[in-house]
């Protein structure tokens, strides 16, 4: 059958075994989908959409809380080739460096977090033969970069809060799961963007 070549095909495809790691992290950190209300209008997780956080950019972490929030609502448009790959490749930068940061105050997402650093390296290792055109997400490269930026001013003894801490969990969840979809669904595609 077509989608069982289809199939075999992302499995067996460099971006495909990245893109099945990332859902592996997903499975192993115990993170899930936000789930919507039932149909009596409870709910059960559910959170209502995130919107993009407009004006000048905060500082602090808060600024990079941010900007990832905004890169999550940009990737609702699928990047191109060359955005993808700067969108994962500012995930390990961002996640080794929140890991370093809340070793003291949360070390149960020291873990966590180095783990998902790793998965996103290998997955920009394995992403390095992407190529065409999957899109034109640029704003969601743009924010990556913004994300990396605002990183580096950030002072480093300056700590993450419980909220920070958890909004960056749930962030890291979407993220994760966006970008295996959109990997997932370009590897599938006859995988016509890997040379």
């Amino acid at each position: 059958m077509a989608w069982q070549s289809s199939t075999s095909a992302t499995r067996t495809s460099p971006v495909g075994r990245a893109s099945a790691s990332l859902v592996r992290l997903a499975r192993r950190t115990g993170l899930r989908r936000a789930r919507r209300p039932g149909p009596h209008g409870r709910s059960s997780g559910w959170r209502p959409a995130l919107e993009l956080i407009k004006g000048p950019g905060l500082r602090g972490s808060a600024g990079v809380l941010q900007a990832e929030q905004n890169l999550l609502i940009h990737l609702s448009q699928l990047p191109d080739a060359r955005g993808l790959r700067l969108v994962i490749d500012s995930q390990p930068v961002l996640s080794y460096d929140l890991a370093e940061r809340v070793k003291d105050d949360f070390p149960s997402l020291v873990g966590r977090w180095g783990s998902r650093a790793a998965t996103y390296t290998k997955l920009a290792k394995e992403c390095r033969n992407l190529a065409g055109l999957i899109g034109d997400g640029r704003n969601a490269s743009t924010e990556g970069s913004v994300l990396l930026s605002r990183l580096r001013k950030v002072p480093a003894f300056e700590p993450l809060t419980p909220e920070k801490a958890k909004a960056f969990v749930r962030l890291f969840h979407r993220i994760d799961s966006r970008i295996t979809v959109i990997i997932a669904r370009d590897s599938m595609q006859d995988n016509r963007s890997l040379r």
